[in-house]
Order: structure tokens, then sequence, then C-alpha cells
């Protein structure tokens, strides 16, 4: 809405969803070629994870370029935490609605071959290790 428009979740969510598919897939491209590990906050299989959240179906290409553009198989997830969530003027989701967005996400990643690990509520520190580790045993 800064920017003048309504391709939000709540105004116009397909235009949302198509330009939020565009950007993880210019995201996606542009790190492709890294050689350190990458994180993505947000990726390409949200958006599908969107649509079935709102009750459409994304446009054909969008399930093919899921299927192209392919993350590593292993998935971080952090789950809504209760003690720390809090709603602000971007983060409309209640806690309940956030938590549903949650479980249908991991639906949405395991249907597509993905592994998910699920990050432990703990320190912001015991999270950093936790993660250090995961990902160290990939590369071993």
């Amino acid at each position: 809405m800064g920017a003048g428009g309504d391709a939000v979740p709540w105004l116009d969510t397909e235009r949302y969803a198509a330009l939020m598919l565009e950007k993880s897939i210019e995201d996606y491209v542009e790190h492709a070629a890294a050689t350190d590990t990458t994180f993505f906050d947000r990726g390409i299989l949200d958006t599908l994870t969107h649509a079935r959240i709102t009750g459409f179906r994304m446009p054909e290409a969008a399930y093919l370029q899921a299927q192209r553009y392919r993350y590593n198989r292993r998935v971080f997830m952090a789950p809504p935490w209760p003690e720390i969530y809090a709603t602000d003027s971007e983060r409309k989701q209640t806690l309940e609605e956030s938590m549903t967005v949650y479980q249908i996400n991991m639906e949405v990643y395991r249907e597509h071959g993905y592994n998910i690990v699920e990050i432990p509520r703990a320190t912001v520190e015991a999270r950093v290790d936790f993660i250090i580790e995961k990902v160290s045993e990939l590369q071993a």
C-alpha cells in the first residue's frame, strides 16, 4: 500500500500471489550460482501455500516453476511461537491463522518432495547452533 497499490493479501490476493511468485523466482535465480550456503526467508512454494489457503488455483506455470526451481531438499521451518508472536501493521494474521498457514506450508513442501526440519523453540543462540549443526551434516 505504501506504493499506492492494492496487491496485498487482504485486498487483491491473486495479484499479490503473482507478484510473490515473481519475486521468489527472481531471488532464486539471483542466488542460484552461489557457492556459499544461502537461506531464503520465503520461497516459491509459499506462493502455492497462499493460493491453497485463499482458495484459488495458481496458473499451471506456477506449479511447473515450483518443479523447475528446486531448493535443497532440507527445508528449515520455524513454527509459530505463542510466547513471542505479535501482530503489527505488516503481520495481520492471528496466531491461530499463522498456525494454520504453517501446517499447510509444511504439507505443500512435503508434497513437492522436501524434508522439513522444524527449528526448535529456543533461544536465538540455540536456534542458530541447531541450524549450523544441520547444515554441517549436509556438507560432511
